[in-house]
């Protein structure tokens, strides 16, 4: 077996370009088109607008001391500034991480005196990664493995239709934070395909329906917690949102029952699964727009342009073929340059001949789609037999009551681990622990039951980009468990 390559053509990403410099050659040809609409004062960006002031804001920068090698910590919501900021301070070869707040208000001068950029050795951020596993790390990507990742939009160009590309018309509501990389990223993505990005701070059901029906939004970008809202509220019906042509869902996949029921409900066809990381340069696989798309449950998409995948079996390390589980490993030209001061974990995850240890279990199939089964270190050892979170999440979720779950391994003395489910019930429903572990008794193998129980929550722990943390609710469970051992003393 070998590695499986992207099918669609590529076009190779410029190796000289700075990261800015790249964004501005691109946006040129938008001119006055709106680039950002800001709800809090209803002011509209221009692309041109956007040049201007990324330019400005270099030079400000280089005014207050900013030069090449520093690092600029960010911590602001989402804004036009942030990613102006984001930009202007990479022109100037400062590294750019999400932390506390740097940028003030200056008056700018009218240029900055730039330094050389070596995009393939300069960093141009450092960004942490979401942290489902452990402790966030930082991670190191250079101005060309940014730009090799944008760049595949290029390439898409030669999809025959069968990928989605937004142009000048499409209005997007900007709704992910910045300051994560899949925030960040995928803005430019779209900003660099002339779309206008309507900025939503946080997300607020009815200030997030309002703002699609005000703005006549038609792109999202989501993750899957919205999705069972837009596919399950009552809240949605009160909304006009007919605008609505295209969601695209990062983080996780969704079940087939709930992308159907919302698609069905909305009225769109262009329910498009996206699957990145921050050691990637995020987007690595995409579900084309085609009818045989929407017919694979749980698909994270095809590889994009220009990248390679392989399965690797994490037991006897040989590549596996076709619907065998194994660790996805990635090649791609924006793979991260490694760990900010974490020497270790870079080893363990930068492989000899470019490829990228995702830690994720999954496969493909006969027609090269990939399905993200779990995290490898968050599957369930039960007996000796592997355990995927995510495939009982599959089936609570299409129980009639549960708006939302999740699904860790806990200790136990004879088995290892057993499957426990924390749910939230949607509004006004009830079930009780039995019926739900009879619904899922039905529906998987013997060790892949709800033996270690079900609890009932309002609400579970999730990092900025959606994903659950399995480690806090095992957490909680062992200190829950510890107490009521130390009361029955």
């Amino acid at each position: 077996m070998t590695a499986i390559r992207s099918s669609f053509k590529c076009v190779p990403a410029p190796e000289n370009v700075s990261l800015p410099d790249y964004f501005l050659q691109e946006i040129d040809t938008f001119g006055d088109s709106p680039a950002f609409i800001w709800p809090k004062t209803e002011e509209i960006i221009t692309f041109a607008d956007l040049r201007v002031k990324i330019k400005q804001l270099c030079a400000g920068l280089q005014i207050l001391g900013l030069k090449k090698g520093d690092v600029c910590g960010t911590f602001m919501g989402n804004n036009p500034e942030f990613v102006m900021l984001f930009l202007a301070a990479q022109r100037l070869g400062v590294v750019v991480t999400t932390c506390n707040p740097a940028y003030t208000p200056a008056k700018p001068g009218d240029y900055a005196i730039l330094p050389q950029i070596h995009p393939k050795e300069d960093l141009a951020f450092i960004l942490y990664s979401s942290g489902t596993t452990g402790l966030p790390k930082g991670v190191m990507t250079s101005h060309y493995g940014f730009v090799a990742n944008l760049h595949t939009i290029k390439s898409l160009e030669y999809a025959n239709d069968e990928m989605l590309l937004l142009d000048k018309n499409d209005t997007v509501m900007g709704v992910l934070p910045f300051f994560h990389a899949g925030g960040i990223i995928t803005i430019l993505f779209m900003l660099l395909q002339g779309a206008k990005i309507v900025i939503n701070t946080r997300f607020e059901p009815q200030e997030f329906l309002a703002m699609i029906q005000k703005y006549q939004v038609t792109t999202l970008n989501l993750v899957p917690p919205v999705i069972v809202f837009l596919a399950k509220s009552p809240l949605v019906d009160k909304y006009d949102l007919k605008s609505l042509k295209n969601i695209y869902i990062g983080a996780a996949p969704v079940p087939m029952a709930v992308a159907d029921e919302a698609r069905k409900r909305l009225n769109i066809h262009n329910l498009i699964q996206l699957f990145g990381m921050t050691e990637l340069g995020i987007i690595a696989f995409m579900s084309p727009v085609t009818a045989q798309s929407r017919m694979k449950d749980g698909t994270c998409g095809v590889l994009m342009p220009g990248l390679e995948c392989k399965v690797i079996d994490p037991v006897s390390g040989k590549v596996c073929g076709p619907m065998d589980d194994g660790e996805l490993w990635i090649k791609s030209p924006s793979v991260m340059k490694g760990y900010l001061r974490n020497p270790v974990a870079t080893k363990e995850t930068l492989m000899p001949g470019g490829w990228l240890r995702t830690g994720d279990i999954g496969h493909y199939d006969s027609d090269h789609y990939f399905f993200i089964v779990d995290r490898l270190k968050e599957l369930i050892k039960v007996r000796g037999w592997q355990v995927a979170p995510a495939e009982i999440e599959a089936v609570l979720l299409r129980h009639k009551s549960v708006g939302d779950c999740s699904v860790i391994g806990i200790p136990d003395l004879y088995s290892g681990e057993l499957p426990r489910a924390y749910i939230i019930l949607k509004a006004g429903e009830n079930a009780s622990a039995e019926e739900i572990t009879e619904f899922v008794k039905g529906h998987v193998s013997s060790y892949k039951q709800l033996a270690g129980g079900v609890e009932f929550v309002t609400d579970l722990p999730k990092t900025a980009s959606g994903k659950v943390l399995r480690r806090v609710l095992l957490q909680r469970y062992k200190e829950k468990s510890a107490k009521t051992k130390s009361a029955k003393l």
